[in-house]
């Protein structure tokens, strides 16, 4: 995994390269003065939807960049972690608003527009993945190293709800954009968990093994919820669809109990 982000044209068909790139870093010492950007792997990125010019990076080099997709530089660079930054998502509604989950065990929802303004909050084991609740503005969920799951109401101290532990890391975690409450979570043994977060007590509604080896990925279609794509480790069959929308157990949960 490279420090560098790569920016590709999906409208060009078989394209060459990509149309940019972000960061540079090099060994080499003649080079060392024009480092820039992260130095280590990037693992997450997030698009913002207000500022469309603006995108953030999460690094195993413990920081949180924000990337002038203009000038295609570095804007400011948040150095709030004592681990790696492994997920990052802007704020659907609120551009300046951005979460983040980090190896050091805390999330924190950061005010871009000024330096260390921000909220953390702690979880047992590592902060894997952190999804916004595009339904409840002001929720965010968690999933960690330990498979427990975390909800947060960012106007709160304390946590609003909590799983018991899976025992291995939450790989994927999705939100449906049109059903409150229906949370989806990834693991990287393979299993798929479907979820009713609605209330501070979560109700495990569905679970399924996606038989594609250890789970890398997951998310749903913005435009069709109940519609997931997992990708895996197995050679043989490494990307799967999934439409919960056949699971009987799902469709009649979330349009009994609306």
């Amino acid at each position: 995994m490279a420090p560098e982000i790569e920016i590709w044209d999906l409208d060009v068909i078989n394209p060459v390269e990509p149309v940019s790139k972000l960061g540079f870093h090099s060994e080499k010492k003649k080079h060392a003065h024009r480092n820039s950007g992260h130095r280590d792997a990037v693992l997450d990125l997030s698009w913002n939807p207000g500022f469309p010019h603006i995108m953030a990076s999460g690094s195993v080099d413990k920081t949180a960049i924000l990337w002038d997709l203009e000038t295609h530089k570095d804007s400011t660079v948040i150095k709030n972690f004592a681990g790696n930054v492994e997920s990052v998502a802007w704020h659907s509604q609120e551009g300046q608003t951005l979460l983040t989950a980090s190896a050091d065990s805390s999330v924190k929802v950061f005010d871009c527009r000024y330096e260390e303004t921000f909220k953390s909050w702690s979880v047992e084991g590592e902060a894997l993945i952190a999804k916004w609740d595009p339904c409840r503005p002001f929720l965010t969920t968690v999933g960690t190293s330990t498979g427990r799951l975390y909800g947060f109401d960012i106007r709160s101290a304390d946590p609003l709800w909590s799983t018991e532990e899976h025992g291995k890391d939450v790989s994927g975690l999705a939100m449906a954009p049109t059903v409150q409450g229906l949370l989806i979570s990834a693991h990287v043994d393979g299993i798929v968990k479907v979820w009713d977060v609605r209330s501070t007590t979560p109700t495990l509604v569905f679970t399924k093994e996606a038989s594609i080896g250890q789970i890398h990925a997951f998310d749903l279609n913005p435009d069709a919820p109940y519609i997931g794509c997992v990708g895996g480790t197995k050679k043989s069959k490494n990307f799967k669809l999934m439409d919960f929308s056949k699971i009987k157990e799902i469709v009649e949960h979330f349009s009994t109990s609306a």
